[in-house]
């Protein structure tokens, strides 16, 4: 049976949510939903998340979708050489925040192209993927090491990586802030945590579980203790972030939040108000389109009934209408 949420999974604010309207969307999430759920938001904190959600055999069943999306066999040169730019951005990225390269830990490393990318650049990397076709794609591929499995079962130790790198995942995850919480664990004390989720108001993939902007994102951090180091939105399409468990000096803001913390609170106030004034621009603009179709209606009608009245009628009522001068 799917999973009736009754509490919200990034507060634990308890119900009433408000279902999420759905206008906004601008993909396919709210097509290919499981049957009988919905969007809600959150009345306290505004998180918006699927629900009910799929159990996990359900979950396995909606990941088969998956591969109409990004297919791992016959990949064609173009799909190879966007996933690989791709990563080769986000590598870029990491390294601008983390000097550090030694051990790098790609969880979800899907077909390997960020494992490859990392090790091109002189990371030692390894991956941890739950796909087994996925998993074994990227070692036949590029012969990188992967671990087929959950986080849960990984064989790496804990404090054992510089950095770690979650591309596209926590979208997927039902219980966020545990699974963060596990995986900072596996950070070295000054080690980096990297983190790209699809921004709110962009989701490409057919069934996801949370929906995150750049305020939600900083909860589930400051929640387990991160704090954010670094930022990026790309284009409204996806949200980069960057977060280590100890806070630098440098980035010390007001009321002991790091500067990006502050930064990204105030990118999410921001997003709500426009979200706010999007709604109001839409509601004004179906009240004048209402207006405009009922003057249209009330035009129709004159002329139909003057189209019915007799022309002596008619010029009796030009007269009235337009008296001599």
């Amino acid at each position: 049976m799917p999973n009736t949420m009754t509490a919200c999974p990034l507060c634990g604010a308890g119900a009433p949510f408000r279902v999420y309207n759905p206008a906004p969307i601008a993909c396919h999430d709210y097509e290919t939903m499981p049957e009988g759920s919905r969007l809600d938001q959150c009345a306290s904190c505004r998180f918006i998340f699927l629900n009910p959600q799929p159990t996990p055999e359900e979950s396995l069943a909606y990941e088969a979708v998956d591969e109409q999306w990004y297919p791992t066999e016959d990949m064609t040169e173009e799909d190879r050489y966007i996933h690989t730019v791709e990563a080769r951005r986000a590598i870029e990225f990491v390294m601008r925040v983390q000097p550090v390269k030694g051990c790098l830990l790609d969880i979800g490393s899907n077909r390997g192209f960020l494992l490859n990318a990392a090790r091109e650049a002189g990371y030692n990397a390894y991956g941890v993927e739950p796909t087994a076709r996925t998993a074994e794609f990227s070692r036949r591929e590029f012969g990188v090491n992967v671990f087929n499995g959950v986080l849960e079962d990984n064989p790496y130790e804990l404090g054992s990586f510089d950095t770690i790198t979650l591309w596209h995942v926590l979208e997927h995850i039902p219980s966020v802030r545990p699974f963060v919480r596990k995986t900072a664990a596996m950070l070295k004390p000054d080690g980096v945590l990297f983190i790209q989720v699809p921004y709110l108001d962009y989701w490409p993939r057919p069934v996801h579980f949370n929906y995150f902007d750049c305020d939600s994102l900083m909860r589930v951090l400051a929640g387990v203790g991160l704090t954010v180091i670094a930022a990026e939105v790309e284009a409204r399409n996806f949200l980069t972030i960057a977060a280590t468990q100890r806070g630098r000096a440098s980035d010390t803001g007001p009321a002991g939040l790091g500067a990006w913390d502050a930064m990204a609170l105030q990118a999410g106030r921001q997003q709500k108000q426009l979200e706010q004034l999007e709604q109001k621009l839409a509601a004004q603009a179906a009240a004048q389109q209402a207006q405009y179709e009922e003057l249209t209606r009330a035009v129709h009608n004159i002329y139909a009934s003057i189209a019915r009245r007799p022309w002596s009628r008619l010029m009796r009522v030009v007269r009235r209408v337009i008296p001599r001068s």
